[in-house]
């Protein structure tokens, strides 16, 4: 079955599920049915990974600030992601993202659009969930996307309540811990306890990104884990955590050799998990701070 095949099916399925053709004036079940779409084809990656992406950076640095509407949409979508002539990101151009910011701020007055615009730098915010974990040494693309987190949140509210009402925007202003440092804290006691539905119901009504949500979901499970063993004693690594244990320890010898991670807290996270062994001369010897 090709790509159209599929879609057909899909849509297809969407419609069979329906009572009547009614609901089909709910902007709330298109927004669902859309989403469906977009998770199955991956619309949001594709805005991003378009061609006109690179386009529309090129053409920020060439006009000097004054492309058009749809070149700073497919910027912005394209915020995070490696041009093909340069192997940079327009994240590590701290000059190109205030530029492009203000081009955003320029169609405040356009809801529709400024919108689309906020929800392509949105995509790449949530593209980088590196950033949550630690301020990588002499990486040029962290500082920019604090702005963009500041960016993001000072707008929140603006997106959220603008008109006609979009699903995604509404959720978001519902739940703006997801803009935070921790964006998985209210959530990290049920997935510890195995109750993970509302976690991934959120993140696919937002459509982030699976390594995102997977990410930071374990990050706070983690980190819940580790203040409740300090408060209650040694106990058996949960059984979410446990089936994870190997991964997780890949994880952190990863961000460790990348220096990405504090290495009292890498130690620390290596003892929590029974995984002392990691701790031999040699890591302890070449990468100590």
């Amino acid at each position: 079955m090709n790509d159209l095949e599929q879609l057909d099916f899909a849509l297809t399925g969407i419609m069979a599920g329906r009572e009547g053709g009614a609901s089909w004036g709910d902007p709330t079940a298109m927004a669902r049915a859309l989403g469906a779409v977009r998770r199955a084809f991956g619309d949001m990656e594709a805005l991003a990974a378009s061609p006109r992406g690179a386009r529309g950076v090129l053409a920020l640095r060439v006009t000097g600030g004054h492309p058009g509407y749809l070149d700073i949409k497919y910027a912005c979508y394209g915020i995070a992601r490696n041009s093909g002539w340069d192997g940079r990101r327009p994240l590590d151009d701290e000059r190109l993202v205030h530029n492009l910011l203000q081009q955003v701020d320029s169609l405040q007055a356009v809801p529709r659009r400024f919108r689309q615009c906020y929800r392509g730098l949105l995509t790449g915010y949530f593209a980088c969930p590196a950033y949550l974990e630690s301020a990588p040494a002499g990486d040029p693309g962290y500082p920019n996307w604090l702005v963009l987190r500041r960016y993001l949140q000072a707008h929140l509210l603006q997106v959220a309540e603008s008109r006609p009402a979009l699903a995604w925007a509404e959720t978001l202003g519902r739940y703006p811990k997801l803009l935070e440092k921790d964006p998985a804290a209210p959530w990290a006691a049920s997935l510890l306890g195995g109750e993970a539905g509302e976690w991934n119901t959120l993140c696919r009504h937002l459509d982030l990104p699976p390594a995102w949500s997977a990410r930071v979901a374990l990050g706070a499970q983690v980190r819940l884990w580790l203040s409740r063993r300090e408060a209650l004693g040694a106990h058996p690594l949960p059984p979410l955590l446990e089936q994870q244990r190997q991964a997780l320890a890949q994880g952190l010898r990863e961000a460790r050799q990348a220096q990405r991670l504090p290495y009292g807290l890498w130690k620390n996270w290596l003892t929590a998990l029974g995984l002392e062994q990691e701790l031999n001369s040699t890591w302890e010897g070449g990468l100590a701070e």
